[in-house]
C-alpha cells in the first residue's frame, strides 16, 4: 500500500501538539546530555585517574563497589568516596556551565 497525503499531511503532522511536546522534551533531554559530557570531560582532566575510573565503573558500568574496588586494588570505602567526589564534582560544574549560559 502506497502512502498518501503529501506534504499536506507532514505540515498536519508537524503542527500537532503531540510532536511539538516531544520534539521541546527532546531537545531538553539532549542540552542536559550535553551538560553533562562538558561537565565529564573538564571533571575527568580535574581529577585522578583511579578516582575517575572508580566512578565510571560505578555509575557509568554499574559495577558494584565491591566489584571496582577489586578491579582497582582500592577498598570499597576508597571507591564510595571516589565516586562521591566525581559526583558532587559534575553537579557543581553542571551548575557552573548553566550559570554561564544565561
Amino acid at each position: 500500500d502506497a502512502a498518501v497525503g503529501g506534504s499536506e499531511m507532514l505540515d498536519l503532522l508537524a503542527g500537532h501538539p503531540k510532536n511539538e511536546q516531544l520534539v521541546e522534551q527532546e531537545l531538553a533531554t539532549e542540552t542536559i546530555r550535553e551538560l553533562y559530557l562538558h561537565a565529564a570531560a573538564v571533571v575527568k582532566k580535574d581529577v585522578d585517574p583511579d578516582t575517575w575510573r572508580a566512578f565510571e565503573l560505578t555509575v557509568v558500568g554499574e559495577q558494584s563497589c565491591e566489584e571496582a574496588a577489586a578491579l582497582l586494588g582500592k577498598s570499597v570505602g576508597a571507591v564510595y568516596a571516589a565516586r562521591s567526589r566525581v559526583m558532587r564534582r559534575l553537579r557543581e560544574q553542571v551548575t557552573c556551565l548553566q550559570e554561564n549560559d544565561q
